[in-house]
């Protein structure tokens, strides 16, 4: 018998870290590190993190692999006048978020997110091992901390049965 496909609840009104949640859930995971260095932001960048151009900014690209299949390609950039630490850290197993916080002292609260069906370009193909004209879902985003501040930019572009989303009204 085939075990069913693993998912994760992204609950859109609640905050949560996604390696929190594969923990709680008792999921077997890896993070691979494609890429953890420190870049020059971009245009694009640099209007999401709210910085001038060319500001040193740390960006970290891994891909989560749950129970031995790659099902998201992560994308984190956040600005190194926050989080000088972050570029001597191992980030295999740990969750990004929690990392932030410990090197900046400055927590995550909120987000802003979109969620979009789009084609992989070819990196993401690769990465999740897709064939051509396959759809992920992306997921584009910024944290806040309590005050308002943005902390960091986010991109995830996922396998769509990896998540399942909810959203509760009040």
């Amino acid at each position: 018998m085939e075990k069913p496909e693993v998912y994760l609840m992204r609950e859109l009104h609640k905050f949560a870290s996604m390696t929190e949640l594969l923990k709680q859930k008792g999921i077997h995971f890896e993070n691979r590190i494609i890429e953890q260095r420190v870049i020059e932001a971009n245009y694009f960048i640099s209007r999401q993190l709210g910085i001038p151009l060319a500001t040193p900014v740390f960006h970290l690209k891994r891909l989560r692999i749950v129970e031995g299949k790659p099902k998201s390609l992560e994308n984190n950039y956040i600005c190194m006048d926050n989080a000088k630490e972050l570029e001597n850290i191992n980030f295999e197993n740990k969750s990004f978020r929690e990392m932030i916080e410990k090197c900046t002292n400055r927590k995550a609260v909120k987000s802003s997110e979109s969620i979009s069906i789009v084609e992989a370009n070819e990196e993401e193909r690769k990465w999740l091992q897709l064939p051509d004209k396959e759809e992920i879902v992306l997921i584009r985003g910024t944290t806040y901390t309590e005050d308002g501040k943005t902390l960091e930019y986010f991109e995830l572009a996922n396998i769509p049965s990896f998540y399942r989303f909810r959203s509760v009204g009040k």
